[in-house]
């Protein structure tokens, strides 16, 4: 038990060395982690670099919707007193048409006012666009589809 705590300790340690010494390099060097690797080592470090960031970020993704998912279907289970059981992949499902409208292309300017505000009104303009799509492929949706649409509301289709 001690040596594993002690291993434990040491890598934390090296880590923390490590974050510290990228963080500070970072500060010094006017350039991306991958152009550093490239300028040191060549393309195929920079494509190591880019490649072990997106692989990190794909990681911490699905952890974050995983985690999302388990938690929403525990207060769905608490707020139904244990009656309606909805599926994690069904929750998933649920948080990728939501994250969805933030990858739709832009048809609308940005409002200038802070970033919390200027995602909810990326997602919020480009719900009519995502049930236009699904309206046309999908028959299941075609009902109720003329209510969501709210007036007023300037989208490009």
């Amino acid at each position: 038990m001690l040596f594993s705590n002690l291993v434990l300790l040491g890598v934390a340690a090296l880590s923390y060395y490590c974050f510290v010494l990228l963080v500070s390099t970072r500060l010094k060097v006017e350039h991306s982690f991958g152009e550093m690797g490239n300028v040191l080592y060549g393309k195929w470090m920079r494509n190591l670099i880019n490649f072990s960031l997106v692989i990190s970020q794909i990681g911490f993704s699905s952890a974050y919707i995983v985690f999302v998912s388990e938690n929403l279907q525990a207060f769905i289970l608490a707020v139904s007193k244990c009656r309606t059981h909805i599926d994690i992949k069904y929750m998933i499902f649920m948080q990728m048409i939501i994250f969805s409208l933030f990858l739709l292309p832009e048809h609308q300017p940005y409002p200038k006012v802070g970033s919390g505000r200027r995602y909810f009104h990326r997602a919020w303009t480009r719900l009519p666009l995502l049930l236009r799509h699904l309206h046309n492929c999908c028959p299941a949706w075609r009902c109720g589809y003329q209510e969501l649409q709210q007036p007023g509301l300037d989208v490009v289709y």
